[in-house]
């Protein structure tokens, strides 16, 4: 490196603390600046808006997204608990928590299940619909306020196993229909007692 080079880095860097001292002393004017500026005043009436818990109240939006789901998630397995002892699996979800598909017929053959069966009622209690053949519920409905739906899966299921048939264009427009003498079979696995609490028959 050349004399001169040399002589200008070694300047450099012997101005640094005095460049950093500069650059805070302009922060610390723009500081007094803004406080001495006064609080945000409100176009519609001059008066000052204070915004400091307006910032503190700032709520973190993937907080309320996982306790929305969550919420959820439980009232519609509050109403499902009564059509099936065992809650580990809810074929029945909010809508927030997965995405709808076209219900299509399972590939492999598929026997009646209470856990289909369970679903079925879930749609028919929350339409206010008996249990009988030919009747119809929506797909996608609300429990308690909460938008919801039948799981695709178990949407599969219940086609291949042949106790409803489904119409609608879209997965939000599909609606089941109790297939010919699928009520006696969802009403033999899950009992008449039950059925009726849920005021099914």
């Amino acid at each position: 490196m050349r004399k001169s080079s040399k002589r200008a880095a070694s300047n450099v860097a012997a101005n640094v603390p005095a460049i950093i001292e500069n650059e805070t002393a302009k922060l610390e004017t723009v500081s007094t600046e803004i406080v001495a500026a006064g609080p945000v005043l409100d176009n519609a009436t001059g008066e000052a808006v204070d915004t400091s818990a307006a910032i503190e109240a700032t709520p973190d939006e993937r907080v309320l997204k996982t306790e929305r789901i969550a919420a959820d998630r439980a009232a519609v397995r509050n109403l499902y608990s009564a059509f099936e002892a065992n809650r580990a699996s809810v074929p029945v979800k909010a809508l927030s928590a997965f995405k709808l598909a076209k219900s299509t017929v399972h590939p492999n053959t598929r026997n009646p299940s209470v856990r289909q069966a369970a679903a079925v009622c879930v749609a028919l209690a929350a339409a206010g619909v008996k249990l009988a053949d030919g009747n119809k519920a929506a797909r996608v409905f609300e429990i308690d306020g909460v938008p919801s739906a039948i799981e695709n899966g178990v949407m599969r299921d219940l086609l291949s196993s042949g106790l409803i048939r489904v119409t609608g264009a879209t997965p939000e427009t599909e609606t089941l229909i109790v297939a010919k003498n699928a009520a006696k079979a969802i009403s033999g696995m899950l009992g008449s007692k039950l059925l009726s609490a849920a005021n099914l028959i």
